[in-house]
């Protein structure tokens, strides 16, 4: 844990994997079942799932948002996280869908970034040091739907108590077309285009 010197707030350190595969798997059981408010703002961020092109889901954990988007009609997905239990349950939960065991923090895996154009990352940016990065990579003129926390909470090294904070932090590389605070758990959903 560390103090940002910017907002005195503290922020935590990267978690590795087994941290998602067995301390979430609680989550993961309660959260198949139940809509997750965040998942349902992002999904209603796409395009019709009819003519949308491939989604690309930058840390998609256990698939949920994968379950939401499925559900929805969505056919051309590729869901990425270094989690491989996770995956495994992502692949039970939507086997129509292709996951693949790969880390955001190593270079090779942006060459899955090259054929898509729609990005989602949702409570992915604020557990990893190379946020900005990741973003980078991202192809200029894509579709970007991400979410991050108002809050602090394990493997948090970084949270934003105002729409301001997430402003400042990816203007650079983000064009912001909406962005939404979900009261229910403090969470912003936000849609953008990535260029410069």
């Amino acid at each position: 844990m560390s103090v940002d010197p910017r907002t005195g707030l503290v922020t935590g350190s990267e978690l590795e994997a087994d941290y998602y595969n067995e301390e979430q798997m609680d989550n993961y059981k309660r959260w198949k079942t139940h809509p997750i408010p965040h998942m349902i703002y992002a999904a209603d961020y796409l395009p019709s799932p009819n003519g949308c092109q491939p989604i690309l889901e930058l840390g998609c954990s256990f698939g949920l948002f994968a379950l939401e988007i499925n559900k929805r009609g969505y056919k051309d997905y590729l869901g990425i996280d270094f989690a491989d239990k996770a995956i495994d349950k992502a692949r039970e939960l939507v086997p129509t869908y292709k996951f693949v065991v790969a880390d955001l923090r190593r270079n090779d895996t942006y060459k899955y970034f090259k054929d898509f154009s729609i990005f989602v990352a949702l409570e992915t940016l604020e557990h990893l040091y190379s946020d900005i990065k990741i973003l980078h990579e991202i192809p200029i003129g894509s579709t970007v739907i991400f979410s991050v926390p108002s809050g602090s909470s394990a493997g948090h090294i970084r949270y934003f108590p105002l729409m301001v904070d997430v402003l400042t932090r990816y203007s650079s590389l983000l064009y912001f077309h909406e962005v939404t605070r979900i009261s229910q758990n403090g969470i912003y959903v936000c849609k953008a285009e990535r260029w410069q």
